[in-house]
């Protein structure tokens, strides 16, 4: 499977190749290799030498999403013009950035600067196509910074919060 898509600005050609029990992933000119520990439906459970990541996809009309360890991430065409604000490390690595997935309203800041959080934790509840949606801790951590107060309008790819 080869496709391309956009985050913030940059364009990413991505290739995934299936061989035997895992899969060569290639993003630009960086490659990976992970094994396939098992897929249900449409979540697949990945392993590398070093991680273990939960990979989710789910799609709709227009737009393909993927969450990876809890975090989310929109695929969007490489024609359109829009952009997500990662990095294309964060597809492969935990990011101490919580970006917003999509468009959407802070509806609740469930957590506050400097309190310990756990992977998994509830941060915010982001409203979305009149759908509330958690946004989820990767991993643990202490909230660095909290750059949206509850009521605020959000675009996709902009930093939610930071986790240390």
């Amino acid at each position: 499977m080869n496709f391309e898509y956009i985050m913030a600005g940059d364009l990413y050609r991505v290739s995934i190749t299936k061989k035997d029990d895992s899969f060569l992933v290639t993003i630009n000119d960086q490659e990976a290799i992970y094994k396939l520990d098992r897929m249900i439906d449409n979540k697949l459970f990945l392993e590398s030498s070093d991680k273990k990541y939960t990979i989710i996809l789910a799609k709709n009309e227009s737009t393909n999403f993927v969450n990876v360890n809890f975090q989310d991430f929109i695929i969007t065409d490489s024609t359109e013009k829009r952009s997500v604000s990662y990095n294309k490390e964060h597809l492969l690595d935990e990011s101490s950035d919580i970006a917003s997935p999509m468009p959407g309203k802070i509806l609740k800041i469930m957590v506050e600067v400097g309190q310990q959080i756990s992977t998994r934790d509830n941060l915010i509840i982001l409203e979305a196509m009149k759908m509330e949606n958690n946004i989820v801790s990767p991993k643990d951590g202490i909230v660095k910074k909290i750059n949206f107060k509850e009521g605020d309008l959000v675009e996709a790819g902009q930093i939610l919060l930071e986790i240390e």
